[in-house]
């Protein structure tokens, strides 16, 4: 809030974001996020890590809380899944719908056992596909996949 100057102006833009950062000696990743979780795919199984529940800056400027840190200690072939909102709001299918979330996570396990950048070649041809030639992309979408 402070550098965006929002005390100071009109400026009602906030920003939901997912961090994180890695300590490689103790295979341990530090996560915090603003409405935007982290997802850990971990022997077949998808972990949902959740954000705190208000954006950086926006109309939450009077916000004093501070988010949280979670750590989590990290196995070989972990993948970690960080994503902007975009990919589960896109518009498509038969009946003009968002993808959602539930429909994320299924692809993400079904993709699992891919390697990372034909994951990478997965998720654009289902959202391609998802949304067809009727709907045009409504927002940013970045989903960044790490292997441990």
């Amino acid at each position: 809030i402070e550098s965006l100057k929002q005390s100071e102006n009109n400026s009602n833009d906030g920003m939901d974001i997912a961090l994180c950062s890695f300590d490689h000696q103790k295979k341990e990743l530090i996560f915090a996020g603003a409405n935007r979780p982290l997802f850990l795919i971990r022997d077949g199984e998808l972990l949902v890590f959740t954000s705190d529940k208000f954006p950086i800056g926006g109309l939450q400027i009077v916000h004093t809380e501070s988010y949280n840190k979670q750590h989590i200690n990290l196995k070989k072939n972990d993948l970690i899944y960080l994503f902007s909102d975009g990919y589960v709001d896109q518009f498509g299918g038969e009946n003009g719908k968002k993808l959602m979330t539930k429909n994320f996570k299924e692809l993400l396990l079904s993709i699992k056992d891919q390697p990372m950048n034909e994951q990478g070649i997965a998720l654009q041809k289902h959202i391609e596909s998802w949304m067809g030639n009727t709907y045009e992309q409504v927002d940013d979408i970045l989903i960044i996949g790490i292997k441990i």
